[in-house]
């Protein structure tokens, strides 16, 4: 019965030894993680890239706006204020014309961006974007 017991245990260990190993063998080298990624922002972060000549540009030509930015990439994370007025109606218009005309001086990789379907609520309709750089899906 101890033999039985001890070759269950010892065949256990060797199939979770082996599929710690095949972790290694599927690594994918195009994967970059980022460590360390704080959830609350840094204040002084936030304060340096607001102060920005890009931002400060946008700022001059569109009035009071308030910005998030992402941290790792140093890219506008999310943006609201003053309405901007716009030719176009259709929702995905108006995005794709912000990014073109509106942000360009902060200089997003608008050949890298994929449009989602839009999200309507009773009061908004979000328009959002996935970014795929090299044919890979960024993250984040």
């Amino acid at each position: 019965m101890r033999k039985l017991l001890f070759f269950l245990c010892l065949t256990g260990w060797s199939f979770i030894s082996d599929a710690q190993s095949n972790f290694v063998e599927n690594f994918d080298p195009a994967e970059i993680r980022v460590s360390k990624i704080s959830i609350s922002p840094d204040p002084d972060l936030q304060a340096s890239l607001r102060d920005t000549p890009s931002w400060q540009q946008f700022l001059n030509e569109h009035g009071t706006w308030y910005v998030h930015y992402n941290e790792v990439g140093k890219f506008p994370h999310r943006a609201y204020g003053t309405p901007i007025q716009l030719p176009q109606a259709e929702p995905q218009g108006l995005a794709d014309t912000v990014l073109r005309n509106h942000l360009s001086m902060v200089k997003l990789p608008l050949e890298e961006l994929v449009p989602l379907p839009l999200v309507k609520t009773e009061k908004h309709i979000w328009v959002n974007y996935r970014q795929f750089h090299n044919g890979i899906e960024v993250i984040g």
